[in-house]
């Protein structure tokens, strides 16, 4: 370099001038570092409790002292890209320079609008800002009217709405809520619109200089590659990439002295197996089945009971999840609480593993029967799920066979008779039939019954592309069969778990596919005891057959941990408390204790459902509405 960085050499390091504003370089003095090493801490599968990050930038899980992860990175990410292209700090007020606490945490609720009582329960600093009930103690501070959008003053039309919902994926409440850099690089915004207009990226630049500067009120920055290759250099390297992904490049012999790396068996994310979302009116459907068949009438006194109850027991189900007592949470929970959790998450949840379900339905209706296991799925979500899957089938089968029977039709013979529609005389005897069954440690028995009734009534309303009942009545009943058994699957011997996997009714049955499911429930059985659910994953592939699907659906990130160490609260330190990735614990298992046994079809730590917010209509109750779900998935074959 012309201009070097200063620095100092020690005895074992290179330190360089470290500066603590975000001004200029003087004198082009090297290209700037945004942070030195020595400050980055490990990220997977670890929660951090240290402050980090300046005023004006620091996360609102650092500033409640939340615990904080690789998506606090995310926020300041988003912070500093809106300061290229601003005068002013998104979240500085410009009225008041000083910085205080209080002011920053204004603007952000100003912007993004009132912290989740979740975030706000994990906060050990929270008190100092919220009062008992949630609300910001300095509400005086708060500006009225502050939008996103109106506050970009540099870009204009499409560019500031493309670019507002860019920030926006990086500037949430929620950690969870934020997009990971892998997403981020695909967004619409930089894929050759907005600012980086004409710049397409393809693969990530190995060194990027940036040059910007002030013109007015208007900050543009000019983005260039250096180290850029000649096209004879460009050639040569799509080659080499060409051989690497066909397979002809050679692979070194293994080391048999090294241990495995499990790593090395997981595949990337295969397209067939994307999610898909169901059609519109279907995804209403669900909503409108959970809301009939789990709220009773208004006017009933069951309804106003639950309606007076309904938030106290979501606000006790969330304190049980934060402790991660899943007991007190569930196994202990009476009636009205389990109809409250199944309507506040179970809703949003089964619309997005529908999207899942339908995107394995290749690997899934592959035969004529199917049979699903619903570990942890007592809420109704797998359930509903399933049936909206299937509901979508039968509706393409049906349209198939209508073309079909239209197409060979002779005009000039006898037509469809008796009033009958092509549609209804259709013979569905060749669709795949689905039993599933839900077992949980919990009793959901009633609420899986009323969710069941609410398939099969034509009373919940629905749209005319999708009419009710969910399940349509073609004269064979058992065509989607639901159950529920209440066990506590870590206790199960190897008999009850084979008469679960294979009931006798279908052990018979040649062509039957296997689905076992764990929606948000692996990392739970991990929690209560690491050697019982290792265990339990053995005996599972032990017992189930070859082509049996094991699906694993859970939070992503540093939201599915599980903790090893001592767990003596005098013991309880950093030493003695180490949290590992639920993921690591799952591949250690399949791919390394139970050797050749399993193949990994999928394994994705970070995905996205998103609702359509403004076609669902989901009315329960106050602060109960729909969620978007991001997700990790992982999908394994039995070999």
């Amino acid at each position: 370099m012309e201009s070097p960085l200063p620095q100092k050499t020690l005895e074992d390091r290179i330190i360089y001038l470290s500066r603590n504003d975000f001004g200029f370089n003087p004198n082009n003095m090297g290209a700037p570092v945004i942070t030195d090493f020595g400050l980055a801490v490990p990220g997977e599968g670890r929660i951090h409790n240290h402050c980090i990050q300046p005023d004006g930038y620091r996360a609102p899980e650092v500033l409640l002292g939340a615990g904080w992860g690789y998506s606090a990175d995310i926020w300041n990410l988003g912070l500093l890209l809106w300061d290229l292209l601003e005068d002013h700090g998104l979240f500085f007020d410009p009225q008041t320079p000083q910085y205080s606490d209080e002011r920053y945490l204004a603007r952000i609720i100003a912007i993004l609008g009132p912290p989740p009582p979740e975030l706000l329960a994990q906060g050990k600093e929270t008190s100092q800002y919220f009062d008992d009930e949630g609300k910001f103690k300095f509400t005086e501070l708060v500006p009225d009217g502050l939008r996103l959008e109106d506050l970009l003053a540099n870009v204009e039309g499409q560019e500031k709405t493309m670019f507002a919902k860019f920030i926006r994926r990086m500037i949430c409440w929620k950690p969870e809520d934020r997009s990971t850099a892998k997403e981020l690089f695909t967004d619409p915004w930089l894929d050759g619109t907005g600012l980086c207009s004409g710049l397409r990226i393809s693969a990530p630049p190995k060194f990027v200089k940036t040059t910007w500067f002030s013109t007015g009120r208007q900050r543009r920055f000019n983005i260039a590659e250096s180290n850029k290759m000649s096209p004879q250099a460009e050639q040569s390297k799509r080659k080499e990439n060409t051989k690497r992904v066909n397979g002809k490049r050679g692979k070194p012999s293994p080391n048999k002295s090294q241990p495995k790396k499990v790593a090395h068996n997981v595949p990337p994310p295969r397209e067939q197996f994307l999610s898909s979302s169901l059609p519109t009116p279907l995804q209403q459907l669900i909503l409108n089945i959970f809301k009939s068949a789990l709220l009773p009438q208004q006017s009933s006194s069951e309804a106003q009971s639950l309606f007076a109850s309904l938030t106290e027991h979501i606000q006790a189900i969330k304190a049980h999840l934060y402790q991660r007592d899943f007991v007190k949470a569930f196994a202990e929970a009476d009636e009205h609480a389990l109809r409250a959790y199944a309507l506040r998450w179970s809703a949003g949840r089964a619309l997005g593993y529908a999207a899942v379900f339908r995107g394995l339905k290749e690997l899934l209706f592959r035969d004529g029967h199917v049979h699903v296991l619903c570990v942890g799925g007592g809420a109704g979500a797998e359930i509903m799920a399933l049936a909206g899957v299937w509901r979508a089938l039968w509706e393409e089968e049906q349209e198939t066979s209508l073309s079909e029977r239209v197409s060979g039709l002779d005009l000039e013979g006898a037509g469809v008779s008796d009033g009958q529609s092509c549609k209804e005389r259709l013979v569905t005897s060749s669709f795949p039939k689905l039993n599933a069954t839900a077992i949980d440690i919990a009793d959901w028995s009633g609420v899986v019954a009323c969710l069941s009734d609410g398939m099969k009534s034509k009373l919940v309303p629905s749209m005319k592309d999708y009419p009710a009942p969910l399940l349509p009545d073609d004269g064979e009943t058992e065509r989607f069969a639901v159950k529920f058994a209440k066990e506590d699957v870590l206790g199960l011997s190897e008999d009850d778990l084979t008469h679960l996997l294979y009931p006798p009714i279908n052990r018979e049955t040649v062509s039957t596919s296997t689905l076992v499911t764990l929606m948000f429930t692996l990392n739970e059985l991990f929690s209560t005891s690491i050697p019982k659910t290792v265990s339990f994953l053995l005996r599972l592939t032990d017992i189930l057959k070859a082509g049996a699907v094991l699906l694993i659906v859970d939070s992503p990130g540093s939201y599915s941990t599980v903790s090893l160490g001592s767990k003596d609260p005098a013991e309880v330190n950093e030493s003695s408390q180490r949290k590992y990735p639920m993921r690591f614990l799952l591949e250690h298992t399949l791919l390394s204790v139970a050797t050749e046994k399993w193949e990994c079809m999928l394994c994705d730590e970070s995905r996205w459902f998103r609702r359509d917010k403004d076609a669902l209509v989901y009315d329960v109750g106050e602060g109960i509405g729909l969620e978007d779900m991001r997700y990790q998935i992982h999908i394994y074959r039995r070999l």
